[in-house]
C-alpha cells in the first residue's frame, strides 16, 4: 500500500520536476530490538512518473522524549533497533513532505525461554493428541523481573526418533490451534500469546505403529538470528499403545 500525499511546491510545466513524495509500505512499522528496516518513499512527477535521482531524506518529528529505541539513517531509511520504544519518521526532498508519517515502535527481544509445564509427558492409548508441550518466552527487565512477551516464535522440532525416518512415521508435530501436519511434520512453529507461553503437540497418525517415546526440543531465536538463552527447552512424549482406539 502507498499513500500519496500532495506536495508543498506549486505545480510547474517542468514534466521531470518532483511534485510529490509516495510512502510505500503501512503507517505504522514494528521491529525487534537488535533487528532492522528499511523506510521506502519515492517521489512523483505531475505525470506519475518517478524521479530516479531524487535525494530523499529521512527525519524524526516530534519532541525527543528519549524513549524512540531506534537510530536512524537519513539517507537511506533505514531504521535499527536498539531499546523498546517509538517515534515518528517522514520523508523530505528539499521542501516537499508529506502529511503523513510514519510511527516506527521497537518491541522488546526475548532474554530467556524457560518451561511452562511438565517436560515429560504421555500420550495415552486412547488419546490421538498429546498433553500441550509450552514454553515461557520471556525479557528480564531493568530490576532483574521476568516479563511475559508475546508475539514471538518458538521453533518445535523432533529430536529423536529421526525425523523422516520409519519410526517417526506415526505421527507429527503440530499447533493445538492448527492441528493440521505442515510441510515439515516433524518442526513446527508456535507463536507466543499474551501471557508469553507458546505451545505444541505431538499428533498420532491413525492406524500407524508408534516407538515407545520421541524427544522435542522447543528452541527460540530471536530476529538477529540469536538463540535466546534457556533453548532448547527439551520434551519427553510417552506413547502408551501402537495407537488410538477407534
Amino acid at each position: 500500500m502507498a499513500a500519496l500525499l500532495a506536495a508543498c511546491n506549486p505545480i510547474t510545466g517542468d514534466s521531470d520536476k518532483a511534485i510529490a513524495l509516495v510512502i510505500e509500505g503501512l503507517p505504522a512499522r514494528s521491529l525487534e530490538v537488535g533487528d532492522t528496516l528499511t523506510l521506502v518513499a519515492k517521489a512523483l512527477t505531475f505525470g506519475g512518473d518517478t524521479v530516479p535521482e531524487a535525494k530523499i531524506i529521512w527525519v524524526v518529528v516530534g519532541p525527543d522524549t528519549g524513549q524512540l529505541g531506534f537510530t536512524l539513517d537519513t539517507l537511506s531509511g533505514l531504521v535499527t533497533g536498539y531499546a523498546p520504544g517509538s517515534g515518528t519518521v517522514q520523508p523530505r526532498l528539499e521542501d516537499l513532505t508529506t502529511r503523513a508519517l510514519i510511527e516506527v515502535t521497537v518491541t522488546p527481544a526475548a532474554d530467556s525461554v524457560a518451561p511452562a509445564g511438565s517436560q515429560q509427558l504421555t500420550l495415552a492409548a486412547g488419546d490421538s493428541v498429546s498433553p500441550s508441550m509450552s514454553v515461557a518466552v520471556l525479557q528480564i527487565d531493568s530490576l532483574g523481573a521476568a516479563v511475559a512477551l508475546g508475539e514471538k516464535p518458538v521453533h518445535f522440532y523432533l529430536v529423536d526418533p529421526l525425523p523422516g525416518s520409519a519410526d517417526a512415521a506415526g505421527f507429527h508435530l503440530t499447533t493445538e490451534a492448527s492441528g493440521q501436519v505442515g510441510e515439515e511434520p516433524h518442526h513446527v512453529v508456535a507463536i507466543s500469546g499474551t501471557g508469553g507461553q507458546a505451545s505444541a503437540v505431538v499428533k498420532r497418525i491413525a492406524g500407524s505403529s508408534l516407538p515407545d517415546s520421541a524427544v522435542v526440543d522447543a528452541i527460540a531465536i530471536t530476529v538477529a538470528g540469536d538463540t535466546v538463552a534457556g533453548s532448547p527447552v527439551r520434551f519427553t512424549v510417552l506413547f502408551g499403545g501402537d495407537g488410538p482406539q477407534e
